[in-house]
């Protein structure tokens, strides 16, 4: 990645590589967002020196190559943090998923009927929503991908999401 080129023709790439502030800023970045096990600081500097070197080729001037590598790392860690919570089950799915098993293990056969038959009533989107989140086990971004193939279109994890969400009110309303 930075070979001993890019720091000769490059005295930013050296500057950056020696940066203790750079290197304490990216352990604090890690720690305030909780992204330690998911990423290592190695990674981070080798996208910055990467991002620089490209810049620097294109013709761009970085004047303060530190701070420029703090703005890159700043972002690049939140993207990185976005993309595993958007990947992950969150605690209220969680509790809607285990509410559901609860009601399914300690309801008597009329309610759980009962239940059936309101889920029947669902528009066939939302029952398939609520089938590939609750009875599949699908992430949400799994269930996105799934929309999209068949909608033609982008769908991202927030949207299905929120299409789960209305799809969960609405067999509450009939429930």
């Amino acid at each position: 990645m930075t070979n001993a080129r890019n720091r000769d023709a490059y005295p930013e790439v050296a500057e950056i590589l020696q940066s203790d502030k750079l290197r304490n800023y990216i352990k604090l970045r890690l720690r305030v967002r909780n992204m330690n096990h998911a990423l290592s600081e190695e990674d981070i500097i080798n996208h910055v020196l990467l991002c620089l070197v490209e810049t620097l080729q294109s013709g761009k001037q970085v004047s303060y190559p530190i701070a420029w590598a703090k703005v890159v790392s700043e972002r690049y860690i939140s993207n990185q943090s976005n993309k595993l919570k958007s990947s992950e089950t969150t605690d209220s799915d969680k509790i809607e998923y285990f509410a559901n098993r609860q009601i399914e293990q300690h309801t008597p056969f009329d309610e759980q009927a009962e239940i059936c038959q309101k889920f029947q009533q669902l528009t066939p989107g939302n029952k398939k929503l609520l089938l590939w989140r609750f009875f599949q086990h699908l992430s949400w971004n799994k269930i996105a991908e799934l929309l999209s193939q068949e909608e033609g279109k982008k769908i991202s994890s927030s949207t299905a999401r929120k299409r789960g969400e209305r799809a969960l009110c609405e067999l509450r309303e009939k429930y």
